[in-house]
């Protein structure tokens, strides 16, 4: 396919953040434990448009705080927030939202969570960030496992992990396989532009890398060699693949969702939304693609496109999502401070 054009504009810019190195964070970490200025967790049961979905609670999150990050499991999701006093501090919560309480993990000063995600069935989340580096939490203890600088100081943007392996992606124009247990990584050079997306593959051989201006890598995850490159059509802020690895989806900043056969990387089918989309996801063994975008979630039909069914909340913009391991809870942050918990009938 046709190669990347001329540096594309940044759509969406975080929030203005002073950067520090990695040393010294483990100094300012403060663990508390207990419920603190994001409410208990408020039940609900509103029904998505089609009635394929039903929000079933709110997280009320404080006004002080912006929440830039999101990891969902079966039980609660876990929220990175920045609260926005003269000094800037990542706070890390779990919300759980069988018991209904919310749980303060951590918070650190000059710092920000930008991706999360658990592994380990849930056992286990890793956070990164402004910093560059990793930190691994236990969710039994809810307390810091390890820490780690990975890539120098610069911003993590994007992470994934396939058993105990983890894909992370950011500004500093390279993507990493970091081996969680062992502690080791490799470092892949990129091109111009800093990654914004990544996903590893359904069976964990391959992890897909993609940056705003388009470039889309497959990498081997044991070497971590390129197996493949195209330029989609549009800019990517954000990848995904179908859990039977036949079909990969691309989104644009601007609203268009593209298609593609993960293989031939031919395209197969192009929509645009006519709204700004920030991530997309497959449903494991639903056969839908969900779109967050301002106005809401859209449910796609994965080979046609077509919108099956929207959740939204009426009196707020969707901001951030985040999808369960196995498809059946989206959880999503809003602009109006409250993260909903979306289950899948």
């Amino acid at each position: 396919m046709a190669g990347a054009s001329a540096a594309p504009a940044i759509l969406f810019e975080r929030q203005p953040m002073v950067r520090i190195s990695s040393f010294g964070i483990l100094a300012s970490l403060a663990l508390v434990s207990g419920c603190d200025s994001f409410k208990s967790v408020k039940t609900t049961k509103q029904p998505s448009e089609k009635g394929m979905a039903t929000l079933i609670c709110n997280v009320p999150a404080s006004k002080s705080e912006i929440v830039d990050s999101l990891a969902c499991n079966t039980h609660g999701i876990a929220i990175g927030s920045i609260a926005k006093t003269e000094q800037q501090t990542a706070i890390l919560r779990y919300a759980d939202y069988t018991l209904g309480n919310v749980r303060k993990i951590a918070e650190i000063g000059d710092e920000a969570f930008y991706a999360l995600s658990f592994f380990k069935h849930g056992q286990k989340l890793i956070t990164c960030g402004l910093s560059g580096s990793l930190s691994v939490y236990d969710m039994t203890s809810m307390k810091l496992d390890k820490s780690f600088p990975v890539d120098s100081g610069e911003p993590i943007n994007a992470i994934d992990v396939t058993g105990s392996i983890a894909g992370i992606v950011g500004d500093g124009k390279r993507a990493h396989l970091v081996d969680l247990d062992k502690v080791t990584s490799i470092s892949v050079p990129g091109g111009k532009y800093p990654y914004k997306s990544c996903c590893f593959s359904p069976d964990g051989s391959y992890l897909l890398i993609a940056d705003l201006a388009g470039s889309v890598r497959k990498l081997d995850v044991k070497t971590g060699s390129e197996l493949g490159k195209f330029t989609s059509v549009s800019q990517v802020v954000s990848v995904a693949v179908s859990s039977d690895g036949k079909q990969l989806a691309i989104a644009s900043p601007l609203g268009l969702v593209t298609t593609y056969d993960a293989h031939s990387y031919s395209k197969i089918l192009q929509d645009n939304l006519a709204d700004s989309i920030s991530s997309i996801a497959y449903l494991p063994k639903r056969g839908h693609l969900a779109v967050c975008h301002s106005s809401g979630v859209s449910l796609l039909e994965a080979t046609s496109l077509k919108v099956l069914d929207v959740l939204k909340k009426s009196s707020a913009n969707s901001r951030l999502m985040k999808v369960s391991a196995d498809g059946g809870i989206i959880a999503v942050a809003y602009d109006d401070s409250t993260i909903g918990i979306w289950t899948l009938d």
